[in-house]
């Protein structure tokens, strides 16, 4: 991962007319990029990034790990809440018993935590208490590196989670 252009991406995405995995590789580039640039560069990178999931999730539109990456960019981009909890809300009602996108989905929402409905984090705290232990122990170490993990520990059932919340 540079800062340059990554030339064979940028050119498949030249030729592709309407390819969502050309579309989410980008969008994953883009938003590597923005970490690795100087901040005042970072925002444009994410705003492509985020164009890149939408796109991928019109042409795929059944799809709800497209959706899925346009949440992460809108949280990192710092959306509005209500737009956070749109985006939330229709990855939920798309795919609602997909576990695979449980510890992004999750991690997620402890991300943006602040800016979700009450409803959609009891979903998210049923889901967290309902998932296996890997999955579990992946969001409580973001929500540790996030300084959200006290979050997680007062809303869920103390005896199942106490290990977690040393």
């Amino acid at each position: 991962m540079t800062t340059q252009n990554n030339l064979w991406l940028e050119a498949a995405d030249f030729l592709s007319v309407s390819n969502p995995e050309v579309d989410a590789a980008m969008a994953r580039y883009l938003r590597q990029r923005a970490f690795i640039t100087s901040p005042e560069f970072r925002s444009p990178h994410l705003e492509r990034s985020l164009a890149k999931w939408e796109k991928a999730a019109s042409e795929r539109p059944y799809w709800p790990f497209y959706p899925l990456g346009a949440l992460e960019a809108a949280m990192l981009l710092d959306r509005p809440a209500e737009d956070i909890q749109q985006r939330f809300a229709s990855i939920v009602a798309m795919a609602p018993n997909e576990r695979s996108m449980d510890t992004e989905l999750l991690s997620l929402a402890v991300l943006g935590w602040h800016k979700l409905l009450p409803a959609q984090r009891d979903w998210s705290l049923a889901r967290l208490d309902s998932s296996p232990g890997p999955v579990r122990h992946y969001v409580f170490g973001v929500a540790e590196q996030l300084k959200r993990r006290s979050i997680l520990c007062a809303s869920l059932p103390w005896a199942k989670y106490r290990y977690l919340c040393k």
